[in-house]
């Protein structure tokens, strides 16, 4: 069963939502956290990542390597479409007096990425982080949230509906695009933003967490950000605040 629609409604609607008191984050990670990860995997010594590190991420295969796996642990990479701004972006920080970073990188992609087949992907990937790493900004050292992959999506909504105890015909509605409609749905939507962590009761609703993991502008909207302020406002309860 696709659970697609389901998963856009929840994230268009998650301002609304809160958690519980016991919540901990699931997934932060550091690029260099990712990084010595992925070091280990591929069995490169400390001195070699050093100097991948010391000369700028050399045009090597094994740094192709390095830096494919570090995109894919911080699922910042799609094998068809290749790097996710919204999510690698989150690992760079740029001067505060750079106007033209983001239009910089932009060119960079379209120049050295574009022209490369598809099926290069240690080398598309490579060239996508060159043009973060050498026009974006500088790396930051803080451990950034690393969205959910499309199957671990699924198998939280999956156990949601099953924690919520949803009965079949419901499934069915939410399985038609009806989310919105079945009389679970508060629920769903309360015990889904509970798992996957996107609200701290003390911070309210991390919306750059939100927009880092589906990639839809709207989140980040002044729009959005009303509508949360105005829907906490208002109500007090949990589920009334998912509506």
């Amino acid at each position: 069963m696709k659970f697609y629609y389901s998963t856009l409604v929840v994230a268009l609607v998650l301002p609304a939502l809160t958690m519980a008191a016991h919540w901990k984050s699931p997934f932060l990670k550091s690029w260099k956290e990712a990084q010595d990860e992925c070091a280990d995997y591929l069995r490169l010594t400390d001195e070699t990542v050093e100097r991948y590190e010391k000369h700028g991420y050399p045009d090597e295969h094994s740094t192709h390597k390095l830096i494919h796996c570090i995109l894919v642990t911080v699922n910042a990479w799609n094998e068809d479409t290749g790097v996710k701004d919204y999510v690698i972006k989150n690992f760079f920080y740029p001067s505060p007096s750079d106007t033209c970073y983001v239009n910089r990188t932009h060119e960079c992609l379209c120049e050295t990425v574009s022209p490369l087949p598809r099926h290069s992907q240690l080398k598309r990937a490579h060239k996508s982080f060159l043009c973060y790493y050498r026009n974006y900004g500088n790396i930051v050292s803080e451990r950034q949230f690393v969205p959910y992959s499309d199957e671990e999506r699924e198998e939280n909504f999956e156990r949601t509906y099953a924690i919520v105890d949803v009965p079949r015909c419901s499934l069915e509605e939410i399985a038609k695009g009806n989310a919105l409609e079945v009389k679970e749905f508060p629920e769903i939507a309360f015990t889904y933003t509970i798992r996957t962590g996107f609200y701290e009761p003390e911070k309210g609703v991390h919306r750059g967490r939100l927009f880092t993991n589906f990639g839809i502008p709207e989140i980040l909207s002044e729009k959005t950000s009303c509508c949360e302020a105005s829907v906490r406002q208002q109500y007090c309860e949990e589920p009334a605040r998912v509506f």
